[in-house]
């Protein structure tokens, strides 16, 4: 299978999945670093607006980056790079509110023994799957934060429709509703663009790496 081709099926497939507890590994990672940008934001008191400004172009640069780094031998390190990242926050964030947060725990968990069953086993064509789901956990929560959250503040009939917005908790329009008298909505689609000329180019043939 070309590279080009498991990337538009993990794609979908995050997508579909996006609000369901099946991708709980990546809500994490990317959840994880939202409240360190926010944290970050706090402590030097910069404007609220700052945190989704600098997730957008984290989030759309870093899928750049990582499609690039993809294209390596490197490319079975990602997952492994991304859930020791958010087992680190997640062992930080415990013993700094005393407190276990069991889904996390769980997921983690889960993750950690896969990804070592993979490693151990040497299944590396699991592994390029593995990142593929991280690199494109990034975009995926951007659209579902940018584009799907906006629509579902319409109506709680909406919200419901839209279970893509289940477990999201990062607000990428709020602060930007009403700037230059331009809604939430409008934002949202204006990210969404930006972010999909990436993600459409590396589905193109010759575009998505060698692996």
């Amino acid at each position: 299978m070309r590279s080009e081709e498991r990337a538009g099926i993990v794609f979908l497939i995050m997508l579909l999945l996006w609000g369901t507890l099946v991708t709980e590994p990546f809500h994490i990672l990317t959840r994880y670093l939202y409240k360190l940008m926010i944290v970050i934001q706090q402590s030097l008191k910069l404007p609220e607006i700052v945190v989704p400004v600098i997730i957008f172009i984290l989030f759309t640069l870093g899928f750049v980056g990582l499609k690039m780094l993809s294209g390596t031998e490197f490319v079975i390190y990602i997952p492994l790079a991304f859930a020791l990242f958010s087992v680190a926050v997640y062992i930080q964030r415990c013993l700094s509110k005393t407190q276990i947060y069991s889904v996390d725990a769980i997921a983690l968990t889960v993750t950690v023994v896969l990804l070592l069953a993979f490693y151990i086993l040497k299944l590396r064509k699991a592994l390029v799957w593995c990142a593929d789901f991280y690199i494109y956990s990034f975009p995926v929560s951007v659209i579902c934060a940018a584009l799907f959250v906006p629509i579902a503040n319409f109506g709680e009939v909406i919200r419901k429709i839209l279970y893509i917005t289940r477990h999201n908790e990062i607000d990428l329009t709020g602060s930007f509703d009403g700037l230059f008298g331009i809604p939430a909505l409008v934002w949202g689609i204006f990210m969404f663009i930006l972010v999909m000329l990436p993600v459409v180019y590396y589905f193109l043939p010759g575009h998505g790496g060698d692996n």
